[in-house]
């Protein structure tokens, strides 16, 4: 058996596992205990099956900012989900699965809403009515817009880089 380093073992997680999953990751939703399973399989590959030297929170950080640029699974996810609401946006996309999400935003608790529903306070209503990858693009522009200092709203969304 090789014996990896610490830079070594992120490499191979990165690259020959990570890769597969950020396939499938592209449009298709991983309940969040798989995530958690996995993040904890590669865990123990990066610290071999020993107690972890440093904390989740530091190694997912860049190499330049003291960490080591492991791949954090549901950051990921969000990420996808904000790159298609990068596409809904864009009013020169045209694809089918933009005007079905529409379609479904429009149905949500009958308010008529389309790409509006995303500005609106969605914390205390059921969006578990919405199909699954919907939910996730609505719960990755709700962090978004919590964790991010600036002011967003349909006019200027497409200025800033979230995605």
């Amino acid at each position: 058996m090789r014996h990896l380093t610490l830079h070594g073992r992120v490499s191979v997680i990165s690259a020959l596992l990570m890769s597969k999953l950020w396939y499938t990751l592209m449009v298709v939703n991983i309940p969040e205990k798989y995530c958690i399973l996995i993040k904890n399989k590669c865990l123990e590959f990066l610290w071999n099956n020993k107690p972890p030297l440093v904390a989740y929170d530091v190694i997912i950080n860049k190499v330049i900012d003291g960490g080591l640029n492991f791949p954090d699974i549901m950051q990921k996810m969000y990420a996808f989900r904000l790159k298609y609401l990068s596409r809904l946006f864009d009013e020169n996309y045209c694809a089918i699965w933009k005007q079905t999400c529409l379609y479904f935003f429009s149905k949500f608790e009958n308010m008529n809403l389309r790409i509006e529903l995303l500005f609106c306070d969605l914390r205390n209503r059921k969006i578990d009515v919405l199909p699954e990858f919907y939910q996730s693009m609505i719960l990755s522009w709700q962090n978004i817009c919590e964790n991010v200092d600036i002011e967003v709203n349909s006019e200027n969304v497409l200025i800033f880089r979230f995605f």
